[in-house]
């Protein structure tokens, strides 16, 4: 058995080795690596089958003689049907295949004694795969009519073929460039892309598979010069020792290995104020293509710990959106200085607490209302603007009550929010209120830090 499987692997060896295959291969399933985190399983490993399918394809069409375009076809055709077998789920499991091989064996012996046999083989695992076909096509059709009617889509299933497509196309490429023209950079550029956004968007494990992306990349770039250098060296009958292979190998294992383990064991770095001023001004045009995109691919998740990051409302040193992930983000830095009107608080007594009756104040920087099964968020808001010494248009509804006098400073830098006491309605200088709905305040913003706020 042993012997059996050691033929097999060699007679399945590439060409140019294991390493460079294993690198590829590691390389391409960075990409649901990194989705991992936030994605569906059954998508995620919908996704490495096509990886593990495409990255072989990809390697055969290299070897052929078959032009770039006709490799492109072929690829793309075959493409098109794993995709949508993977997606759709459309494959009986293999429980009810092996079932099926042992009633197709009873059914073809009764046939030959002449006996009466009973439906056809088969027949089940064809009703399966029709079923979920039908599913797959409503799906898509319903698809359809939510994105000619203009209302938001709810079904994910374009959104999961797209992400397929994606993945194939680009492993496909990959392969095709780094054993047809050698170049490794070029293939795997597009793997890098969608690693690249999906680590700043998600952070967390995206970006260790980054690491690992752009390692694995610079070791196949260095293969593949040598490649080239070889064949110009077999061309011009130069001389050269056959053990550089191995030579290189040695040379970039034990890097690439220590680079991995630095990406493990440190904390990775978090420029606060360069996604910040990112996000400032990406923000408007980022939303408005989410806004389109959810139209017709379904809701879109923000990514999760380190992700988006900056949104209106979302403070410095809280990030709202993904607590239950996480935890917050907390440090020692004084980030607010408040004064109120409220009486100057009791000493303690002689248990060091302080003695009851005596307000205590929770200053709002934001409320959210849509739970998204992985933390808290805001449904769409508008914003309307707030002048100064003008009271919202919910303060009607707070009706009469007691009046809390808040001055704010805030310390922290391209801090927006107003933070206040529920429930503010007045300020001495111009703001920015952000509502789910009239009478709804989510938050308010402000780009003084000095402000003046009057809650009821």
């Amino acid at each position: 058995m042993a012997t059996l499987l050691a033929r097999l692997v060699h007679r399945l060896r590439p060409h140019e080795g294991w390493l460079p295959f294993l690198l590829t291969l590691v390389v391409l399933l960075c990409m649901p690596g990194s989705l991992s985190m936030q994605g569906d399983r059954v998508e995620i490993a919908a996704l490495i089958v096509l990886i593990a399918l495409a990255l072989p394809l990809g390697l055969r069409l290299a070897r052929s003689r078959l032009s770039g375009t006709s490799a492109a076809v072929l690829g793309g055709l075959l493409g098109l049907l794993l995709v949508v077998l993977t997606v759709g789920r459309i494959l009986p499991p293999l429980s009810l295949l092996w079932d099926e091989v042992g009633y197709t064996a009873g059914w073809l012996g009764d046939w030959l004694q002449g006996e009466e046999a009973g439906p056809l083989p088969l027949s089940s695992a064809a009703a399966f795969a029709w079923q979920r076909l039908s599913t797959f096509g409503t799906r898509l059709w319903w698809w359809g009519q939510a994105a000619a009617s203009s209302a938001p889509g709810q079904d994910p299933i374009v959104r999961h073929l797209l992400t397929a497509a994606l993945v194939w196309s680009a492993s496909l490429f990959g392969a095709w460039q780094i054993y047809r023209r050698r170049s490794a950079l070029v293939g795997l550029a597009p793997t890098g892309a969608i690693v690249a956004i999906t680590a700043f968007n998600r952070g967390g494990m995206a970006l260790f598979a980054f690491v690992v992306a752009i390692s694995c990349t610079v070791w196949l770039a260095a293969i593949c010069h040598l490649w080239s250098q070889r064949a110009r060296w077999d061309r011009q009958g130069t001389g050269y020792p056959g053990d550089l292979g191995l030579e290189l190998t040695f040379s970039f294992g034990p890097w690439i290995a220590l680079i991995l383990i630095v990406a493990v064991l440190v904390p990775v770095v978090y420029p606060r104020s360069v996604h910040r001023a990112f996000w400032e001004v990406a923000q408007a045009p980022w939303e408005d293509a989410v806004r389109v995109a959810e139209r017709y691919l379904g809701p879109i998740e923000d990514g999760g710990i380190g992700g988006l990051g900056y949104r209106p409302g979302e403070g410095s040193e809280l990030p709202n959106a993904h607590l239950l992930a996480g935890g917050p983000d907390l440090s020692e830095r004084v980030v607010l200085y408040v004064t109120t009107n409220d009486p100057p608080p009791p000493q303690p007594n002689q248990q060091g607490e302080p003695l009851l009756g005596y307000p205590r104040r929770y200053w709002r920087a934001t409320t959210l209302d849509t739970y998204t099964g992985q933390g808290w968020a805001n449904s769409p808001l508008e914003s309307r603007a707030l002048p100064a010494n003008q009271a919202l248009d919910a303060a009607v509804a707070l009706g009469e009550g007691p009046e809390l006098f808040q001055q704010f400073r805030r310390l922290a830098p391209g801090d927006t929010l107003a933070y206040a006491a529920n429930a503010p309605y007045q300020s001495d200088t111009p703001l920015e209120a952000w509502q789910r709905a009239p009478g709804d305040l989510a938050f308010l913003t402000g780009d003084a830090d000095t402000y003046t706020v009057l809650s009821r």
